[in-house]
């Protein structure tokens, strides 16, 4: 039979496991932690091509835990993903509010405007993303996958490649 002592001992040792556990939050699936999309176009030879899409975060992501197939974005192919601290391109990823998503410039749909044959024609720098898998912040609270697709407010050129 326990004494009493090694009853608290025992209850006091459970108490400490679930307060540690329990500092990181996990949020439902339909739950968006996204305040932003904001897609980025490059100028090349053949015309204006939509290549990254920057999503903001309510918080700082963990750069070392994101995955490509964390992400879907409309019909295009992911080539890099990595957080930032700005809405901007880096050659190498580091913990921050921003998930910089890098996009093929050779998709069918990556092309927005070309003058080519004199027949002028532009379509809308318009992006969809969908959060398919789960991604941890920088506090450890994971966030976890969504259906919710949320498209771009603005978009910034960045000029020629």
């Amino acid at each position: 039979m326990h004494s009493r002592r090694d009853f608290l001992a025992i209850s006091i040792g459970a108490g400490a496991v679930t307060l540690s556990v329990s500092s990181v939050a996990v949020y439902a699936a339909g739950a968006t932690h996204m305040k932003n999309v904001t897609a980025f176009t490059m100028v090349f030879g053949d015309g204006l091509r939509l290549t990254t899409v920057a999503v903001e975060y309510d918080q700082a992501i963990d750069n070392s835990k994101l995955l490509r197939s964390t992400f879907s974005v409309g019909g295009r192919t992911i080539t890099k993903i990595y957080a930032n601290t700005t809405a901007a391109l880096a050659e190498k990823g580091k913990n921050g509010k921003f998930v910089i998503i890098e996009l093929s410039p050779d998709d069918a749909n990556a092309l927005l405007y070309s003058a080519d044959g004199g027949n002028a024609s532009q379509k809308p720098a318009k992006i969809s993303v969908i959060q398919t898998g789960s991604i941890t912040a920088v506090n450890g609270d994971i966030y976890a996958a969504s259906t919710k697709a949320m498209t771009n407010r603005s978009v910034v050129n960045l000029g020629l490649m």
